[in-house]
Order: C-alpha cells, then sequence, then structure tokens
C-alpha cells in the first residue's frame, strides 16, 4: 500500500487549479488550526481530552476523513462546489462542504467567498490506493481505527462523539431548513408549488457510451436512450439522479471521469454491495423521499427497491418489462416536446 502523504495547504492546491492532487482512487485526512475546535464547537459537546486526533507537522488536526474514486474530483468537489439553490434543495451537495457551511453559518446565497477561505485555512493529506475497493477497506479500517473524526456522519458512532454528531445533525438540518424557506419567499407562487414535489426522485441509470473526457454527470452519457431520460425526468420539475455502477448515486451537476465499470458484469454479491451503498446515499440526500420514478433497468432496481419498501417509499417503474426500442418510443410519446 502506497504511504501516506504530508499535508498540503489547501489555498496552494486551489492555485495549481488542483493539479498537485493525484487522480487516482484514495482516503484523504482533513486539517484544521486548532483554534477550529472551538469555534466548530467540538470542545462544547466533547471531552477533548479523551479525543485522538490525527496532527500534521504544523500543528493542525485533522477533523474529517474520506474516500475518493478520484482524489483530485473529490478535493475540488468539497472545496469547490458552487452553492447552487438546486443543491440545496436535493440535499446531493458535498457533505463536508455542506456541514462546513452550517457549523459556520455561512451565507448560503451569496457566502461563497466565505466557504472558500475557511477551506483555503485547512491543510489536506493523502493515500493512494491501487482500486476503489482498496481505499474503501482503507476508510473502513481508518473510522473503526484509534483515531476520533467529530466531522465524520455516516457510521460515525464512537460515544465519545455521540453528543458533537447529534448538533452537526441538527445544525445541518435547521441550516437546510432556513436557506430553502429563504428561496421560497423569493420566488413566484409556481415555483413554489414546483418545489413541493421535492420528495419525489427520479433515477435514470448510466449507459455504456460515454463522453472521452471528465464533464458534468448529465453531459457525459450520450446514448439517445440517456438523453430522452434525462430530458423526461429534467422535465418533471424534480430531484433527479444518475444511478452510475462506478460512482453509485451520482448528482448531474456532479464532474466525473468515463469509466468501464457495468452492473452487467457484476456478481450479485457486488450488486447487493452496490444497492447498499446507493440506498445510503439517498437517506442521505433525501431526508423526506416519499416516491422514486426509475427510468433504469432491472439490475440497478434489483437490490434498491428492497431498501425503499422497508422505508415506505412508492416505487414507479414507467417503462418496466419494456425493450431498447421500444423504450425509446415510450419516452418519445411521453415527454414534453
Amino acid at each position: 500500500m502506497n504511504a501516506m502523504s504530508e499535508p498540503q495547504e489547501l489555498s496552494a492546491l486551489r492555485a495549481k487549479g488542483w493539479s498537485g492532487v493525484p487522480s487516482t482512487p484514495g482516503v484523504y485526512w482533513w486539517y484544521f488550526p486548532r483554534i477550529d475546535l472551538d469555534r466548530l464547537r467540538v470542545v462544547e459537546f466533547c471531552d477533548v481530552s479523551r479525543l485522538q486526533l490525527r496532527s500534521a507537522p504544523d500543528g493542525k488536526v485533522c477533523l474529517y476523513h474520506g474516500m475518493a474514486n478520484s482524489l483530485a474530483e473529490r478535493v475540488e468537489w468539497h472545496a469547490a462546489q458552487k452553492l447552487t439553490l438546486k443543491c440545496l434543495r436535493s440535499g446531493f451537495l458535498s457533505t463536508f462542504r455542506f456541514t462546513l457551511l452550517s457549523l459556520n453559518d455561512f451565507d448560503y446565497q451569496g457566502g461563497a467567498s466565505q466557504i472558500d477561505d475557511f477551506f483555503d485555512s485547512l491543510s489536506i493529506g493523502w493515500q493512494t490506493a491501487h482500486s476503489r475497493e482498496d481505499a474503501e477497506a482503507l476508510e473502513r479500517c481508518e473510522l473503526q481505527g484509534a483515531y476520533h473524526y467529530p466531522l465524520n456522519i455516516q457510521g460515525n458512532r464512537r460515544p465519545e462523539l455521540s453528543a458533537f454528531v447529534r448538533h452537526l445533525k441538527s445544525m445541518r438540518s435547521a441550516y437546510k431548513r432556513r436557506f430553502l424557506n429563504a428561496s421560497a419567499q423569493a420566488v413566484a407562487p409556481q415555483e413554489v408549488s414546483r418545489q413541493s414535489s421535492g420528495s419525489t426522485v427520479y433515477l435514470v441509470s448510466c449507459v455504456s457510451q460515454k463522453r472521452e473526457q471528465a464533464c458534468a454527470a448529465r453531459d457525459l452519457y450520450v446514448s439517445a436512450l440517456f438523453r430522452k431520460a434525462r430530458h423526461f425526468a429534467e422535465a418533471s420539475g424534480c430531484p433527479w439522479f444518475i444511478l452510475s455502477a462506478e460512482h453509485g448515486l451520482v448528482a448531474p451537476d456532479q464532474v466525473i471521469a468515463p469509466y468501464e465499470r457495468t452492473l452487467n458484469r457484476m456478481g450479485i454479491s457486488d450488486r447487493r454491495t452496490w444497492g447498499d451503498r446507493v440506498a445510503a446515499q439517498l437517506v442521505e440526500a433525501v431526508p423526506d423521499l416519499s416516491r422514486v420514478v426509475f427510468l433504469a433497468g432491472q439490475r440497478y432496481r434489483e437490490f434498491l427497491v428492497p431498501h425503499l419498501d422497508r422505508r415506505g417509499v412508492e416505487v414507479s417503474v414507467p417503462m418496466k418489462g419494456l425493450g431498447i426500442g421500444k423504450q425509446l418510443s415510450w419516452l418519445g410519446r411521453n415527454s414534453p416536446k
């Protein structure tokens, strides 16, 4: 396994356009000035003397750990993702970026420079891996190991952090409600009505035909079937996501590189693991989910639908049982012109 890098200042990486970060799979550690233990209220909810935190040579402490299929893409996503209301409504912001917005109470509608400046006070280190599976194994081992990561939410069951994690979840929920309510008051009544259907989500499966370079996921897939399904989902006015065999649940604006992975060549155990992963991503992205419309085949639904059923989520598969040709015809007949 490759060695862990020395932490690097985020401001320097931003200035180089993220070229200093490898594009391979791996895990990463975000390091904060020690004053942020007070600023983010970690000391208020935790006995810091009981926490074991990774430290950088300059005295910063690590508060967040994660894994990535591409370290460069993930670092940029955390540190530079645009603050659009569409991302806030769907909940598909970078979890880490949203956490820091919430804990600092930065203005979502006009405070992009605030969060970017905050990120530029941080440092990041990483460890590359040979594959996504190796990176996931490294992440699991780290989160279950000796060190504490107060800003991690998913799977963070360390008793020393429980009070702070509850506080963090509460802050995130209140922050989202506050700015969604503010945005609702600023738009026309028909737009407010459209937002009320936000608990319905459209899921479109990925396809093998892709562009040759990284781009927004909505533009990566180039088959006629995907383009028609995308148009149908966008016309609904509801949030929609792409079911990617490589990345799981992907927001349309998320920048990803082309890949070869497909569910059709995965064994049943790997497909079940993929379904579990996407279900967890959906829970985090859309907490009030009540209905899912699948524009996706059986392989993409088989292990995801049972999770939705257990949550009482209504499932609709309007093109169930149709071949590709008939799906194209159905989408052509039913999509707005």
